[in-house]
């Protein structure tokens, strides 16, 4: 039996990233500026402390989305003029849990768009993770080429272990890849 917490968290690896333009400025949005990490900003986080000695599993269900910047640039000077925030409604974060043959699955999705523009598509997944009794995890599914995901796993009184990432940076995809469909399949597992 186990106790450990699961995070699937969705991140922006660049410093930031080059929107758009008007006629006199430059529009980007502040990312968070790191590698895989399990502490760190994010856009999206969905995180589960799970205690496999309850038969029917016991598990607690946290979500959070991280706070948008938007930047405003000066073209003529490359001077910051503006700055603006705000954080995207959780209600795109859910999950489902299910218990078959002693085995737990969380059947997880994200559907969160840039709260500071109104037609701005989504980050989107739907993911299925596995948890056996002894703290093995597998997570299946389909995901968006952008922003950056993780997936980590970390027993109780032990180091955080990365069980699966996707980088945008090494596929060379953008914020276009945040229309659908979704690009990427992924099945990767780390046994107890």
């Amino acid at each position: 039996m186990a106790k450990l917490e699961l995070r699937v968290r969705t991140f922006i690896p660049h410093q930031r990233i080059f929107f758009t333009e008007t006629a006199t400025s430059y529009i980007y949005y502040r990312g968070d500026n790191r590698n895989e990490a399990w502490e760190g900003s994010y856009r999206t986080s969905q995180r589960f402390v799970i205690d496999t000695s309850p038969s029917n599993y016991s598990v607690s269900a946290y979500a959070d989305t991280g706070t948008t910047v938007r930047e405003v640039y000066d073209k003529t000077t490359g001077k910051l003029i503006s700055t603006s925030s705000a954080k995207a409604s959780t209600s795109g974060l859910t999950y489902k849990k299910r218990v078959e043959d002693g085995i737990l699955y969380l059947d997880i999705k994200c559907s969160v768009a840039n709260p500071l523009e109104l037609l701005a598509p989504a980050i989107d997944y739907e993911f299925t993770l596995k948890v056996t009794r002894l703290g093995s995890v597998r997570i299946t599914g389909q995901h968006d080429g952008f922003p950056a995901y993780e997936f980590w796993r970390k027993f109780d009184g032990q180091s955080a272990e990365l069980v699966w990432s996707h980088d945008p940076r090494d596929t060379g995809e953008g914020i276009y890849s945040l229309f659908p469909p979704m690009e990427h399949s992924i099945d990767k597992g780390l046994a107890a």
